[in-house]
């Protein structure tokens, strides 16, 4: 009986390391927050598809069930315009 016990701590304890590896595993690591912007911007060619991603921004967003844009949209959009007018070979 108190093999089994013993056994049963054993599992447990490799379960809890499984799991804290996983979520480890799962961070992120490549220094870019949430909204894609992050220490990539200083490597971007200027006029590259990474320029634009990365110190423009490539998508703009709605609030859900809705066609109007926020001021960050629009601020966006004007921002891709203006970076397309620099780089016209897109």
């Amino acid at each position: 009986m108190i093999e089994i016990g013993k056994f049963l701590r054993g599992a447990r304890l490799v379960a809890v390391l499984a799991v804290a590896l996983a979520v480890t595993a799962c961070a992120n690591q490549n220094g870019v927050g949430g909204n894609g912007q992050g220490t990539a911007a200083g490597n971007a060619t200027p006029g590259s598809q990474q320029d634009f991603v990365v110190n423009v921004g490539d998508r703009v967003f709605f609030t859900t069930d809705q066609t109007d844009l926020s001021q960050v949209a629009r601020a966006t959009l004007d921002k891709q315009a203006q970076w397309l007018t620099n780089y016209g070979q897109y």
